[in-house]
């Protein structure tokens, strides 16, 4: 007598979705928090509910192109899952691309520790943007503000530095190995920056 088929476990499902998501759907990333050296984004379009009270999305940390040379890579892409219930996250899976979307390697993060989301941190603004979205009319203010913003860019004076966002960074979701710290820019969301050249960090 065949032995019936175990289901999927749901998180092991979500993993999977977002996996593929990832590869083959139109990303909708959207910025969560940027300073002069990179810009710290999350893909809405990935964002799944895996099992009860948890979600799982991708994010990025996209670097200038100074800080891409200096790195060796564009991009860090890292699949989190986040505890909305005991406001926490895990690291999935971490990816290094360069500015033409190829890989440049790739860092499976095995079973670690859920990180508690610290307040006022670039951490806590990922998990806000995954357990507690903003409405559609946030969105739109939010696009309008950066429509804003952009507009008012080439008028800015020669040499002045590009506005930072405001929070107090601690990022960890993003970075590379041990948690770099994201500047001290005043907003932060949950998306972890990644480490400056020579710097180890989480993603």
């Amino acid at each position: 007598m065949p032995t019936p088929m175990k289901k999927p476990r749901p998180l092991l499902l979500a993993l999977l979705l977002a996996h593929l998501a990832g590869a083959a759907c139109a990303a909708d990333w959207q910025l969560v928090l940027s300073d002069r050296d990179r810009r710290i984004e999350i893909d809405r379009a990935s964002i799944l509910r895996s099992d009860a009270g948890t979600k799982i999305s991708w994010g990025r940390v996209v670097l200038t192109s100074e800080e891409a040379q200096r790195s060796g890579y564009a991009m860090i892409k890292a699949l989190n899952r986040y505890d909305c219930r005991n406001r926490t996250f895990a690291t999935v899976k971490r990816v290094y691309v360069d500015a033409d979307d190829n890989i440049v390697r790739e860092e499976p993060v095995g079973a670690e520790a859920p990180i508690a989301v610290a307040r006022n941190t670039v951490d806590e603004r990922m998990w806000r943007e995954v357990c507690d979205p903003p409405s559609a009319v946030e969105l739109q203010k939010l696009a309008a503000e950066a429509a804003r913003i952009a507009s008012a860019q080439p008028a800015a004076a020669p040499g002045a530095a590009p506005p930072q966002a405001a929070a107090t960074a601690t990022p960890s979701a993003l970075s590379p190995a041990a948690a770099a710290q994201a500047p001290a820019a005043p907003v932060a969301p949950a998306v972890a920056a990644p480490p400056k050249a020579g710097e180890s960090a989480r993603a």
